[in-house]
């Protein structure tokens, strides 16, 4: 009686392209089950399930690849969906993640693409899963049309300022006496910023509707550097930075760069309060720079964030004044490394190549520092001595 039921009375629910939705319903639980602590023979037999799932119940690769996907972006902590994803085909994650993008791209739906989906997007190069250029073909707007609309905004922004201070010589008394004339308008430190504000709540529309700005703070989301300074390269004529939330993200990737060198270098003024940043110590006495003769360095990626940052570190004032010290404890460290010869004298120096080279590039890398950043951020900070004493020494 078994056998005839199992082979003769039961039913087999397909949907239109004759796959059993059973099978998507174990896929579903498999993939949204808690997994506190994932390990490797956890993943192994999660892809043999997988794979199991796909074979009895003749499910669709790339149906299957999408709910991984979606799973994925609902869970961006778990790190079973790294171990999963590369038992798909490689050309098929930019091909699927460019249906998702081109869905919100479509005149009917008026909902924004959720954050979720550029982190996902930016995890997955990131991962070298899929590549950077693949991805953005499928984004909106295109570089040319943002790039003309953001100088038709641009353009508009600098003839109301310049609009500021101008006086008609040819005016009667009367007229200038009018408060509702341009001519009034107090310039400022303080209307530069309020312009500048309006500005940028005039284009916060704009991180919602562009897919490639999205990206970029997909990016900058999971710490990849390297693929977010290939997009501000990019798109540097637009001045993503303006931006709040891209500011904030890359504010904290500077952050995280400095906190080590920072440690050292307030580990040893706590231990040296004499050598106080305050005091007028000169520059160049490197008797006692860096505190116990420790060695800083800093990787390039901090001076490219800086170079992208520009005059907005101003928001900032905290980090701005810790990118100073850091900077300066830096050439400092270089100064005493070149002091101590080849750094024999000293075995916490771990530098290769000249010590004359590695001043004369820190001496570079600092100079375009101060000139792309620092020195513009500090004349939008309103009346703060303290950062301009940092900059100073």
């Amino acid at each position: 009686v078994r056998v005839n039921t199992r082979l003769l009375y039961q039913q087999t629910k397909f949907n239109l392209l004759r796959e059993e939705s059973e099978g998507y319903a174990k896929l579903v639980t498999l993939l949204c089950r808690d997994s506190e602590a994932p390990t490797q023979k956890g993943s192994a037999s999660t892809i043999g399930i997988i794979k199991s799932l796909i074979g009895h119940f003749d499910l669709d690769p790339n149906r299957v690849f999408d709910i991984v996907l979606e799973c994925f972006e609902l869970q961006p902590d778990n790190d079973v969906f790294i171990e999963l994803i590369p038992i798909f085909p490689k050309s098929h994650a930019s091909q699927i993640l460019g249906f998702k993008f081109q869905y919100y791209q479509r005149m009917e739906v008026s909902n924004p693409v959720p954050y979720g989906l550029y982190r996902l997007a930016a995890l997955l190069v990131k991962q070298d899963f899929i590549d950077l250029d693949c991805i953005y073909a499928h984004l909106l707007p295109k570089d040319e049309e943002a790039f003309e609309h953001y100088s038709t905004f641009s353009s508009k922004r600098f003839d109301e300022a310049n609009k500021i201070g101008k006086i008609n010589l040819a005016a009667t008394g009367k007229d200038l006496m009018d408060e509702e004339k341009t001519g009034d308008v107090t310039i400022d430190l303080f209307a530069a910023i309020a312009m500048e504000t309006d500005a940028i709540d005039e284009r916060k529309s704009e991180l919602h509707t562009s897919q490639t700005l999205g990206l970029l703070t997909g990016f900058l989301s999971v710490d990849d550097w390297y693929h977010a300074h290939v997009l501000f390269e990019r798109l540097s004529p637009l001045n993503p930075v303006e931006h709040i939330q891209i500011c904030d993200s890359l504010f904290r990737l500077i952050e995280k760069s400095i906190s080590s060198p920072y440690y050292v270098i307030r580990q040893a003024h706590l231990q040296n309060p004499g050598l106080s940043a305050g005091g007028s110590t000169d520059a160049m006495n490197v008797d006692h720079p860096s505190g116990h003769g420790s060695f800083i360095d800093l990787p390039k990626e901090l001076f490219q964030m800086l170079a992208c940052t520009g005059p907005f570190l101003y928001r900032d004032t905290m980090l701005l004044q810790k990118v100073c010290r850091v900077l300066r404890g830096y050439y400092l460290s270089a100064l005493e490394l070149v002091s101590h010869g080849d750094g024999v004298l000293n075995p916490q120096f771990h530098v290769i190549g000249n010590p004359h080279l590695h001043l004369k590039e820190a001496r570079l890398r600092v100079e375009d520092a101060l000139g792309a950043c620092l020195l513009p951020s500090l004349q939008l900070v309103p009346a703060n001595p303290a950062v301009g004493q940092e900059i100073w020494e």
